[in-house]
C-alpha cells in the first residue's frame, strides 16, 4: 500500500512512490514521489503506511514553470523513469525467494493529459487539476496503468469577514510498489472532501474552522486489509498581523479506520483509532529574507484494539527559508510525528528527521534543485510480540535540473539515491532513481 501523508504539521498531503507525475504549476511535480498540496488553514493526521516508507520517501522538487494566462491550461507531457529496485529488495537472493526472480530494475514510460484551471467570477474563484496518465513498463508489463487525477476547489469569500474554501479530489494510481515488494498491479484510490473556513472575529483575531473526510482504498485483495477511512475537525483561534506575522492555537480530533483488517485469520473487522492533538501554529518573518514557520503540538493516539501501544508526547516541524539571493534560496526543517501504522506487532511510528532543499536559479531559462534528507524511524512493539522494537535510518539525496526551452515548454532531469537502514534485515535497502520528463502547456 502507497503510504499516505497525512500531517499536523504541514498543509498537505503526501502519497508517495505511486506512478509519475507530469510537471506542473499547481503545487505538483514530475517526480516518482508525489507531493499533492491543498492549501488547507490547518492540517491533518497521518495514515497508516504497510511497511513504513513515509520517512524516507525522496518528496518532490518545485521548480517552477511560468503558468499560461486564461481560465483552461492545457497541458501535455511525457517521461522516461527508470528504478533501480523496483520492489524494495534487501538483495537478488531475498527476490529470488520472495518473487522467483533477481531481476529488481526497470524502465517505465508515462504519457500526461489534462488542464488546469483558474476561474474567476468576482471574488469566487475555482481552481484546481484535471489529467490522465498512461504508463507502461518495459520489463514488468503486468503492471501497466491508466490513471486519473481530479482535483478541484473552490476559494470562497462571503461578506468583509468570512472566507475559505471547499474541496474534492478524486486520484488513481498504481499501488506502492516498495510496501507490496511484488509485481502485482493493485490500482490505489484516494478520495477526499475538505472544508476550510476563516471567520473574523475582532481586529486581528479571526477563527479557523477545517473539516475533512478522506478514504483510502486498495483494487489488489491482498491490499484490501490496508484500506482506510479518516474524518478530522479542526478548530482554534489565530492573531495576524498586516506583515504576515500570525500565530494559532489548533485543537483537531481524527477518528479513522481499517475496514478490512484481519486478526488471527478470522473475518475482517474494523481496526478504529483515534488522536488528538493540540498546540499552536506560527508564522514570523524578517527583512524579507528569513521566514520561519511550523507548529508545536501534543499528540494523543488511541489505538483500542492495541490498548498497550498507545501514543502521548510532543509533535511538530520547524521551517526556517532564507532567501539568500533573489536567485539563491535554502529551506531547513526538523520534524517529529506520529505515523499510524496498523500491525500485530505496532500500531504506529514515531518519525524524527532533517531536511535541506536548496534552490537555484542559474539562468533565466535554467533551475537546479537539489535536496538532503535523514530520517529516524522508530516503530512501537508490545512485549508480548518480542523484545526488540524495529528502528530504521533512511537517508536520500536528489537533484533536480530544469530548462525551460519555451515559454510553456520545459524539460526535466532528476536523480536521487535513497539508503534504508534497518534492524530488520528484510527492511533493508538502497535504490536509485533517474527521469527524464518534458512538458507542453498551451
Amino acid at each position: 500500500m502507497p503510504v499516505i501523508g497525512f500531517n499536523f504539521n504541514d498543509c498537505s498531503v503526501i502519497q508517495t512512490k505511486g506512478r509519475l507525475r507530469a510537471p506542473g504549476d499547481i503545487g505538483v511535480k514530475i517526480k516518482k514521489f508525489r507531493f499533492l498540496l491543498l492549501c488547507a488553514c490547518l492540517t491533518w493526521g497521518q495514515a497508516r503506511a504497510h511497511d513504513g516508507d513515509t520517512a524516507g520517501t525522496f518528496e518532490p522538487f518545485t521548480a517552477n514553470v511560468e503558468p499560461a494566462d486564461g481560465t483552461f491550461t492545457p497541458f501535455v507531457a511525457a517521461g522516461g523513469h527508470y528504478v533501480s529496485n523496483l520492489f524494495a529488495m534487501p538483495s537478488a537472493a531475498f527476490a529470488q525467494s520472495a518473487i522467483g526472480t533477481t531481476h529488481l530494475s526497470d524502465y517505465f514510460f508515462t504519457e500526461t493529459a489534462g488542464t488546469d484551471v483558474d476561474w474567476k467570477e468576482g471574488r469566487q474563484e475555482v481552481v484546481g487539476r484535471l489529467e490522465a496518465t498512461n504508463t507502461n513498463y518495459k520489463t514488468y508489463h503486468v503492471l501497466d496503468n491508466t490513471s486519473h487525477d481530479v482535483d478541484m476547489r473552490w476559494n470562497w469569500v462571503l461578506g468583509d469577514s468570512l472566507k475559505g474554501d471547499v474541496g474534492v479530489i478524486h486520484q488513481t494510481q498504481l499501488g506502492d510498489l516498495t510496501n507490496i515488494q511484488a509485481p502485482i498491479n493493485d490500482t490505489f484510490t484516494n478520495r477526499q472532501f475538505y472544508f476550510d473556513g476563516q471567520g473574523k472575529l475582532a481586529d486581528r483575531w479571526r477563527m479557523d474552522l477545517s473539516a475533512r473526510d478522506m478514504s483510502f482504498t486498495n483494487s489488489a485483495l491482498s491490499q484490501q486489509p490496508f484500506n482506510l477511512n479518516i474524518r478530522t475537525v479542526s478548530l482554534g483561534p489565530e492573531y495576524y498581523t498586516d506583515t504576515g506575522k500570525s500565530v494559532a492555537w489548533v485543537s483537531q480530533f481524527s477518528n479513522g479506520g481499517y475496514p478490512n483488517v484481519i486478526f488471527n485469520g478470522v473475518a475482517p473487522v474494523t481496526d478504529r483509532f483515534t488522536q488528538y492533538d493540540n498546540g499552536i501554529k506560527f508564522e514570523w518573518g524578517y527583512l524579507g529574507k528569513l521566514r520561519w514557520t511550523g507548529n508545536l503540538n501534543y499528540t494523543r493516539y488511541m489505538a483500542p484494539n492495541n490498548p498497550g501501544q498507545d501514543f502521548d508526547g510532543g509533535t511538530g516541524t520547524l521551517n526556517l527559508l532564507w532567501a539568500m539571493t533573489g536567485k539563491t534560496n535554502f529551506t531547513l526543517s526538523g520534524y517529529r510525528n506520529i505515523v499510524p501504522y496498523d500491525t500485530a506487532s505496532a500500531s504506529f511510528q514515531v518519525v524524527t528527521g532533517t531536511s535541506l532543499t536548496a534552490h537555484w536559479q542559474a539562468r533565466e531559462k535554467i533551475e537546479l534543485v537539489g535536496r538532503l534528507k535523514m530520517d529516524s524511524v522508530d516503530y512501537t512493539q508490545s512485549a508480548t510480540i518480542g523484545p526488540t522494537p524495529r528502528h530504521d535510518r533512511i537517508d536520500s539525496a536528489g537533484v533536480e535540473l530544469a530548462y525551460t526551452v519555451l515559454r510553456h515548454t520545459r524539460l526535466v532531469l532528476s536523480a536521487q539515491r535513497l539508503f534504508r537502514n534497518s534492524n530488520i534485515a528484510a527492511d533493508t535497502y538502497n535504490e536509485n532513481d533517474v527521469s527524464l520528463g518534458l512538458e507542453q502547456r498551451f
